[in-house]
């Protein structure tokens, strides 16, 4: 198991996409591997993981982004991305 932490989270709408950028805290964080967003902040729980790679800003450094296709949230539609802002999430 790996913990992952939310700087930041974007949805990108014209490509169907949520980004989670941040760090890895402990363990592997990978493509194909299922990271919790939390039912409690109205999150669907344990969502694909798409692709793991860096995204890059025009104001600020890369980081490291987790990429998830939207199509794995539509059971949870009233979850806001900025509540997954400055949190551990669990990837498993």
């Amino acid at each position: 198991m790996g913990r992952f932490y939310c700087d930041r989270a974007y949805w990108l709408m014209t490509r169907d996409l949520l980004v989670l950028t941040g760090k890895i805290l402990e363990g592997p964080v990978e493509p194909d591997m299922a990271i919790d967003l939390p039912t409690s902040i109205r999150g669907p729980g344990l969502t694909p993981i798409h692709s793991v790679q860096e995204v890059t800003f025009e104001d600020r450094p890369p980081e490291l982004g987790l990429v998830i296709e939207m199509h794995h949230l539509e059971k949870a539609p009233l979850m806001e991305p900025s509540h997954l802002e400055k949190r551990e999430l669990k990837v498993v």
